[in-house]
C-alpha cells in the first residue's frame, strides 16, 4: 500500500524519503514477517519519517477489520494487581475520555487518585448513568503493605469489603451484577492476568516482601485469587465453571504473556481501532527500587500460588477458545506490538515531531495526568426517570 498521507508540521509539509523506502517500512509496521532488510530500513528512519509511517498505519488500520463492527463503549477493567493493569488502565482511560464516556469512580472520589472500589454493593446506591470503570476492585491483605501512611486507609477499606463478603468466592459475581445494572447489561468485563509464578515474584518485589515472609504467612499466598476473594481450590474451580467455561459471558481476558494478541482480540470483539488499543507502558516507581530478595527469578514460589495456577489456566483456556473462533491474529498482534513500541520511541522526541496524532497519544503517558483529566471530563450524567405507564 503506497503512502499518501504527508506529514504536516504546523501547516508545512515535511520533506520525506523515497516512497519505496517508506513503503517497505509501512509493511514492517503492519506486521509483515520480519526480515533483516526491513529491520534495517526501519532503524534508518528519522523521527519525522517514523511518525509518517505510524500515522499512516493508524489511519488505514493496516487493512485489518474488526470482528464486531459496532463500537462497544461500555466496559469495566477488573483491575487486578501486578498484571500490567495500569498500562491497560491508561489505554482504556484514553479511549473513554476521547469518546466522552462517564466514569463510575468520579461519583465516589474527587481527588487525583482514588481508592479501590471496595464493597460492590455500594454501586446500587447510585442514580447516574455511567459507561466504564477502571479501578482496583479490592485491596490486597495488609501484610503486603509496608508503607505506613497507607495503613489507616487500607484498614478502613478492608472493613468495608468484609461487610459484604460472604466468603463464598462470589465477590466477582456481586461486582459484575452491579456493573451490569449500573452501566449496561452487555458491559464488557476486561480482566488482566499473569503467569502465577512471575505474578507472585512481581508482587513480592513491588511490596518488598521476602520469600521467608511469604512462606510464613498464608495471607500472602495466591495474590490473583485474593483479587477475586477466592480462598480455596474448590472456589477457584467453581469460578472457572461459572465465568470462564463459556464465551458468552462477555469476559475478555488480557493474558500478559500474550499481551498484543489479547489486545488485538479485544479490539476485534469490541469493534475498536488500532489507535484505541495502542499502549504505553506504565512502570510504577516502586517497581524500580530495591527488593527484599535480589534474585527473585531464582526463588521457588510454586507452593504459594496453587490456587492462582488454577485460575490462570481457566483464563488462558478461555483466551485460547476465543482465539480459535477468530480470524488468525499473528500479523495483527505483531503490528500492534510494533506500533506501540514505535509510539514509545516517538514519545521521547515528541516535542521535535509536533504531529497532532502523536502529541495526543503521548499526552496520556502520565497516569496522574490521566486521572485528573478523567475527573474533569467525565462527570456523571443524571439518568432520566422512566415515564409512568
Amino acid at each position: 500500500m503506497a503512502l499518501s498521507v504527508p506529514l504536516t508540521k504546523r501547516g508545512t509539509v515535511l520533506c520525506r524519503a523515497d516512497d519505496s523506502h517508506l513503503n517497505s517500512s509501512q509493511a514492517w509496521m503492519c506486521g509483515a514477517l520480519s526480515s533483516s532488510k526491513n529491520d534495517k530500513v526501519l532503524s534508518s528512519l528519522n523521527p519525522q519519517e517514523l511518525t509518517q509511517v505510524l500515522v499512516h498505519a493508524l489511519e488505514t488500520g493496516c487493512g485489518f477489520g474488526a470482528q464486531n463492527k459496532k463500537l462497544h463503549k461500555q466496559f469495566v477493567l477488573y483491575k487486578t494487581h501486578k498484571t500490567a493493569s495500569s498500562t491497560i488502565e491508561s489505554m482504556l482511560m484514553r479511549f473513554a475520555i476521547l469518546h466522552g464516556l462517564s466514569f463510575v469512580g468520579s461519583a465516589f472520589y474527587k481527588r487525583q487518585h482514588w481508592p479501590p472500589l471496595g464493597c460492590p454493593m455500594n454501586l446500587t446506591a447510585l442514580h447516574h448513568c455511567f459507561d466504564y470503570e477502571v479501578r482496583h476492585p479490592l485491596t490486597l491483605p495488609l501484610s503486603w503493605y509496608w508503607r505506613r501512611n497507607f495503613r489507616t486507609t487500607i484498614e478502613t477499606l478492608k472493613q468495608q469489603e468484609e461487610a459484604c463478603d460472604h466468603g463464598d468466592g462470589k465477590w466477582f459475581d456481586q461486582a459484575v451484577s452491579n456493573y451490569r445494572r449500573l452501566i449496561h447489561a452487555d458491559v464488557a468485563i476486561i480482566v488482566p492476568v499473569r503467569e502465577p509464578n512471575n505474578h507472585m515474584r512481581s508482587t513480592m518485589h513491588y511490596y518488598n516482601v521476602s520469600i521467608d515472609a511469604v512462606a510464613k504467612d498464608r495471607s500472602l499466598w495466591n495474590p490473583l485469587a485474593q483479587d477475586f476473594k477466592i480462598s480455596t481450590a474448590q472456589q477457584a474451580a467453581n469460578f472457572g465453571a461459572r465465568w470462564l467455561s463459556e464465551i458468552d459471558q462477555n469476559v475478555h481476558p488480557i493474558v500478559l504473556e500474550s499481551l498484543e494478541t489479547s489486545l488485538a482480540l479485544l479490539r476485534r470483539r469490541l469493534g475498536w481501532s488500532f489507535r484505541d488499543v495502542l499502549y504505553l507502558s506504565v512502570i510504577h516507581p516502586t517497581d524500580r527500587v530495591y527488593s527484599a530478595d535480589c534474585d527473585l527469578d531464582k526463588v521457588d514460589v510454586k507452593p504459594y500460588v496453587e490456587v492462582d495456577a488454577m485460575l490462570y489456566r481457566s483464563f488462558a483456556n478461555l483466551h485460547s477458545r476465543l482465539l480459535s473462533r477468530s480470524r488468525p491474529l499473528r500479523q495483527e498482534a505483531l503490528a500492534l506490538k510494533r506500533m506501540s513500541s514505535t509510539l514509545e520511541r516517538l514519545c521521547h522526541v515528541r516535542l521535535h515531531v509536533p504531529h497532532e496524532t502523536i502529541l495526543q497519544l503521548c499526552s496520556w503517558r502520565d497516569k496522574g495526568e490521566l486521572l485528573e483529566r478523567d475527573i474533569a471530563a467525565t462527570s456523571a450524567r443524571l439518568c432520566r426517570p422512566k415515564a409512568p405507564r
